[in-house]
């Protein structure tokens, strides 16, 4: 099932920007990579090996339990957060040359890599990538258990950075600690249209700015429809959620897409194979 596009409605938005490089239209998915320390900007679009299967990891003897919950908003409230998967969420703060700071969600997808928004990393309208990024993982109010990193490279589709294509708004940073070896973190997957076909419930978690400081917040609810490159849900989500993980309840832990943003329905960038592939190959690039 198709859906017609839909404009986000977050602050980071921007214009078009030229192209860095033109690359072949080969089907595959094209990347651009930031890196702080040189400030070089360029293509990089490696193709990771892995037969569509990337499996998250979790620590020798950790524990994965459910969460506390508060209240009686369609959100619940995670604390603690020391246990897997609530550990392996990120609370980002992003800050741009024009004095703009964004505030968004990521997840961990590698003892070193951050999943989270393109808007997150990248917006022309505040003057292209950030200048410095903070991760704090698994964030729980005053309590910050891993203490903080900060991110050296910045990656992000070549569509999202040259026309800001609603639906290929996500974006991968290295950081400069290796958290998730003691957080642990997602896999990834990708979702057929036969899957999604039956509204498959999916759980998103992140740092709304709705909320008290620091905390994190989720809900579960089902997909209600589809294109070939965005997944649309009414899950509950407000700003500082952007970059969250939408990740199916089978009990896997894998991310199958990058929540963006909201208009008639909350929507997100759907991993395809392409950029399953792209992702993967960033990732095993060790850089």
């Amino acid at each position: 099932m198709h859906h017609p596009a839909r404009a986000l409605s977050f602050v980071l938005l921007s214009s078009a920007v030229a192209a860095c490089g033109v690359e072949p239209n080969d089907g595959a998915e094209r990347g651009i990579a930031h890196d702080v320390a040189t400030g070089e900007t360029r293509a990089d679009s490696p193709v990771g090996s892995g037969d569509g299967v990337y499996a998250g990891w979790t620590p020798d003897g950790a524990t994965i339990k459910p969460d506390t919950v508060f209240g009686n908003d369609g959100r619940q409230q995670v604390t603690p957060t020391l246990a897997f998967p609530a550990s392996a969420r990120v609370r980002v703060a992003a800050f741009f040359s024009d004095g703009h700071e964004g505030q968004g969600t990521g997840y961990m997808v590698g003892n070193k890599y951050l999943l989270t928004a393109g808007h997150v990393v990248f917006s022309p309208d505040h003057g292209g990538f950030t200048t410095s990024l903070v991760a704090f993982p698994a964030e729980d109010g005053d309590t910050k258990p891993f203490g903080k990193a900060t991110g050296v490279v910045f990656r992000t589709s070549k569509a999202w950075h040259d026309s800001q294509d609603e639906c290929s708004d996500y974006a991968l940073v290295t950081l400069d600690a290796q958290f998730g070896d003691i957080t642990g973190w997602y896999g990834l997957q990708t979702l057929n249209d036969g899957i999604l076909d039956n509204d498959p419930n999916v759980t998103i978690g992140g740092y709304p700015t709705d909320k008290p400081f620091g905390t994190q917040w989720q809900e579960t609810g089902p997909i209600v429809d589809h294109s070939d490159t965005c997944l649309y849900y009414n899950v509950d989500t407000s700003g500082g959620d952007s970059g969250a993980g939408v990740v199916p309840d089978d009990g896997k832990h894998e991310v199958a897409a990058v929540h963006d943003g909201t208009d008639f329905y909350n929507y997100a960038t759907r991993i395809t194979s392409a950029r399953f592939d792209l992702i993967l190959g960033w990732i095993q690039s060790g850089t």
